[in-house]
């Protein structure tokens, strides 16, 4: 009953030697010896933190408010089924049908490429916990974009001239693309609460995970 999820023991909970849990949506053990442990940390730093960096300033840029209006049922709706296949939905066998239609709901709980990468081993010494862990990763990213972006602000408001240069692109891409480069304390919370919604999933998975350990 293990062997097509190259697990062992006996309820499956360890994968069999050489191979490790997978990075992303699939459980199954995969092969480690097709990455070595930089090349792979390396391809998961790019697959997490590029993605989310990108949508964060693309969120921040054109003061986009996903938690309003009838957007709100949209990304509720995509978060609980997020949750759901997360926790109790089996990936294995998925067509590239499903998993597009599944990338569509996790997009939304910042998984922003995840389902749509095979899944691949970091270390055959790691565990599913660890996994669950790293899935946080792009959560603790956000935290870090947003205290950068708050402090940013409040440094170009007290005239930095540092950040004014650093700014000075950005400024003359919003004026090409027509968006709001006024920063007020409303764009600041809706950027926060914008962000601390989509990651709740994410948040909540890791709880019950170590909950469950």
């Amino acid at each position: 009953m293990c062997g097509p999820y190259n697990r062992k023991g006996l309820l499956c909970g360890q994968c069999i030697d050489g191979y490790g849990p997978g990075v992303t949506v699939n459980d199954k053990c995969v092969d480690c010896s097709k990455f070595s442990t930089g090349s792979a940390i390396c391809l998961y730093l790019l697959v997490e933190f590029v993605p989310v960096s990108i949508f964060f300033f693309l969120v921040t840029i054109f003061r986009l408010n996903l938690t309003a209006g009838p957007m709100m049922g949209y990304l509720l709706f995509c978060q609980g089924l997020s949750f759901f296949i997360k926790i109790f939905q089996p990936t294995e066998n998925m067509s590239v049908a499903e998993s597009v239609f599944q990338g569509i709901f996790e997009f939304w709980s910042l998984n922003l490429l995840t389902p749509l990468i095979p899944p691949f081993c970091i270390s055959d010494k790691l565990t599913e916990l660890h996994i669950t862990l790293l899935d946080s990763v792009s959560t603790i990213c956000l935290v870090f974009l947003v205290i950068i972006y708050i402090t940013a602000i409040d440094l170009h408001s007290r005239g930095c001239k540092a950040i004014s240069l650093f700014t000075k692109p950005f400024s003359a891409l919003c004026k090409r693309l027509n968006c709001s480069r006024e920063v007020t304390s409303n764009s600041v919370i809706h950027t926060f609460s914008t962000f601390l919604f989509l990651s709740s999933t994410k948040t909540f998975k890791t709880f019950y995970v170590l909950c469950q350990a």
